[in-house]
């Protein structure tokens, strides 16, 4: 780091900073995108940033208030209390998540990630939960965009 960065102030830009970075890099997110991040904590937030910092238009959930007013603050377009709003339907009337990160390490944020996607949407994952209660297949099958093309006779992968 550079001689007038605050060790301090570039800490949180070391394993937080550069685990979101990857997230968001890896994920291919541009301006034109809708990136929804699921999880705003420690790592979430920084996510958001980065996205706003790729041009990307962002959607943040959570199930804390305050925690979101952040986002908000951060640059999130949207910011969606997934306790008490369905945040796959409201991304779905956006025109579905080009892209959704999720920093949270529950199923159900994995569940709501995949069906906020739009078709052929990218979801990245950053920690998975312990308990092991995610079934790929059961995850697939809650994406709108995989249920209509199985019910229009097309190929469900």
């Amino acid at each position: 780091m550079p001689d007038v960065v605050d060790p301090l102030d570039a800490a949180p830009l070391t394993c937080a900073g550069v685990t979101t970075y990857k997230a968001v890099k890896g994920s291919g997110a541009r301006s034109s995108d809708l990136v929804a991040v699921f999880g705003i904590g420690g790592l979430g937030h920084l996510a958001v940033q980065y996205a706003r910092i790729a041009g990307a238009t962002v959607a943040a959930v959570d199930l804390i208030d305050a925690t979101l007013d952040v986002t908000k603050r951060l640059g999130a377009s949207y910011s969606m209390d997934s306790s008490r709003q369905d945040p796959a339907a409201e991304m779905q009337a956006l025109g579905g998540a080009d892209v959704a990160i999720v920093l949270a390490a529950s199923p159900r944020a994995y569940e709501e990630a995949l069906a906020s996607l739009r078709p052929n949407g990218t979801l990245v994952g950053v920690g998975l939960p312990a308990d092991n209660t995610m079934h790929l297949p059961h995850l697939r099958d809650r994406a709108p965009w995989h249920q209509d093309r199985r019910l229009a006779g097309g190929d469900p992968r």
